[in-house]
């Protein structure tokens, strides 16, 4: 049998290596289980062609195994595909039976996708597609691309952005002479022509970047970031704007307002979009699970009441929350919930998907009086786990409603920033002041101011923020407890201000303006006034009205602009 499946099921294999194993490991896997193999190769920082063994890094460490795994699959790719059925990455450490492997490889199909022995659906239904709302041949589409549409993409790309395996930096495009974009138009107009795109376009220079979290060592606590082609990248900004132009006729969902995402691809987004509106049309098709949010633009902000009768009520629903590929399902039962993610993932097995219920939590928001009870739902099979708090987008939602974990977040995101700093600027002496300061401002100060920019932060929660602030200003002026110097001191000395004043510059001077003996608020500044004049559950006045602003007392004059501004502002108070 096994000389039968020799015959039948041809694999490759190739084995990660070092010049230092080579006459210990390496001469020993050759001799007993790799020779096994219809062909295999070693991976190194060396070449040896006799051996095998082709050199893929220069220098050996554990930050260059994937690029030792890279170049093994892509020489595999180019140089082996048509030559075996099957491929496999192996360490010198390891043991492979390879009968084995044969007589469980026996059972698949080599032209359809496996990894690690498990099979990943691409296919989508045909009924799915089928049912999808279909629009007219947009023949613009099949025309190359002109001088005029490279121009608009290349201002269109950011610039600073790290070069690809080109090494061109995007500026040589946008400052070059227009011979040079005449050039790049030819080159996409010869692509066009032949169907194809150079190998270059393909591949793509992999960066890990370490989370600052957990242990180094681990793949899991680093994030892959791929550098692109420049040339690529224009390209694909020139089939981003065609698409958008064709995505206009009505295929995405009212409620997608944006597809920008400063990461990856700029295709990207914009194809996400597309298959989870995809998903969403074929699998709410007759009912669509949503929760109801009331308003009132008639002068009432500040009376509770108002908000319980049914008369000058505005109301809106919301079905998701979706950015990128992070949904978010909003139902107001868990029967519709559990409805809802039956829908969706019927949706997404018709689209070749797999709802991921590791990665998928539950959070359940009762009303302030009703008991909690805790809720079940499952997504094939699975049971989805009950959280108190999950973080969406970078913010920490709550079950209770409160941003209490979310400024301790706000606080441990700076703390990192903070700490890392440390050794190499805030105890280094060959920095001065003024340059420590102006670093403490960029890069640790922006992490809590900006997470409370849509918030409404309370008195307490403020006040945690300024101790965090004050401790640091402390320690960048080497200042000891024993010393006793007040915070006001060392305000003084750093001209920082407070955390107090600086949510105050953030949340009313965006808002309104004073002139003369009154003031004149704007749409925005009427919400964020109003908003700040409620009271919580817990009886804690907002911020903004626990002290004294320089624009004076004004909470009873505010009071009364508001309703009598209210009924002339056209817009929706969320």
């Amino acid at each position: 049998l096994a000389d039968e499946l020799a015959t039948k099921v041809r694999v490759y294999c190739f084995i990660l290596t070092m010049p230092t194993s080579k006459e210990v490991k390496a001469v020993h896997v050759k001799a007993t289980w790799a020779s096994r193999f219809d062909k295999f190769v070693f991976i190194s920082s060396e070449d040896d062609p006799s051996f095998p063994m082709l050199k893929a890094v220069d220098s050996e460490s554990r930050k260059h195994l994937w690029l030792k795994t890279r170049f093994g699959v892509i020489n595999a790719y180019r140089n082996h595909l048509n030559d075996f059925d099957f491929f496999m990455k192996a360490d010198d450490d390891t043991y492979v039976i390879v009968e084995n492997l044969r007589l469980l490889l026996s059972t698949k199909d080599p032209d359809v996708p496996i990894l690690m022995g498990r099979r990943f659906n691409v296919t989508i239904s045909d009924a799915a597609i089928d049912w999808l709302p279909q629009v007219d041949t947009n023949h613009y589409l099949d025309l190359p691309p002109s001088p005029s549409e490279t121009i608009r993409a290349v201002q269109q790309i950011s610039s600073g952005k790290a070069p690809g395996s080109d090494a061109i930096p995007l500026e040589v495009y946008k400052h070059g002479r227009p011979r040079l974009r005449a050039e790049l138009t030819t080159l996409f107009q010869e692509m066009w022509r032949q169907g194809q795109v150079p190998q270059d376009f393909k591949d793509t220079t992999v960066v890990h970047l370490y989370k600052w979290k957990g242990n180094r060592q681990l793949c899991d606590n680093h994030r892959g970031i791929s550098l692109l082609n420049t040339a690529r990248k224009i390209f694909a900004r020139i089939l981003l704007n065609r698409l958008n132009g064709h995505l206009e006729q009505g295929l995405l969902p009212k409620s997608q307002l944006t597809t920008e995402v400063k990461q990856g691809c700029v295709l990207a987004p914009t194809l996400f979009s597309l298959m989870f509106s995809a998903i969403f049309m074929d699998g709410y098709r007759e009912e669509q699970p949503e929760i109801r949010i009331a308003y009132r633009t008639d002068g009432n902000l500040l009376n509770r009441r108002c908000m319980q009768v049914s008369t000058c009520m505005s109301t809106t629903t919301v079905q998701d929350l979706l950015f990128a590929e992070d949904c978010a399902l909003n139902t107001v039962t868990e029967e519709d919930m559990q409805r809802s993610m039956d829908l969706f993932s019927a949706g997404c097995a018709n689209f070749g998907l797999t709802i991921s219920t590791a990665k998928t939590v539950l959070m359940a928001q009762p009303p302030p009086s009703a008991e909690y009870n805790t809720p079940q739902i499952n997504v094939n099979g699975a049971q989805i786990k009950n959280v108190e708090t999950f973080a969406y987008l970078g913010s920490t939602l709550s079950r209770n409603t409160r941003i209490d974990d979310e400024v301790a977040q706000w606080i441990s995101n700076a703390s990192q920033a903070f700490g890392r700093l440390r050794a190499s600027v805030w105890k280094r002496h060959g920095v001065q002041l003024n340059t420590k300061l102006k670093m403490y401002k960029v890069v640790v100060l922006k992490t809590p101011l900006y997470g409370a920019d849509p918030f409404t932060v309370y008195s307490n929660q403020v006040k945690k923020l300024n101790h965090f602030h004050l401790s640091c200003l402390r320690l960048i002026l080497k200042l000891r407890w024993q010393e006793r110097i007040p915070d006001t001191e060392v305000v003084e000395r750093t001209g920082i201000i407070s955390i107090h004043a600086m949510l105050k510059q953030i949340y009313v001077p965006q808002g309104y303006t004073s002139g003369g003996a009154g003031y004149v608020l704007s749409r925005a500044g009427l919400k964020a006034i109003a908003e700040g004049m409620l009271r919580n559950e817990t009886g804690c006045e907002p911020a903004l009205e626990s002290e004294d602003y320089r624009l004076g007392k004004c909470a009873v004059a505010f009071k009364h602009l508001a309703r009598k501004k209210a009924s002339t502002c056209k817009g929706n108070f969320k």
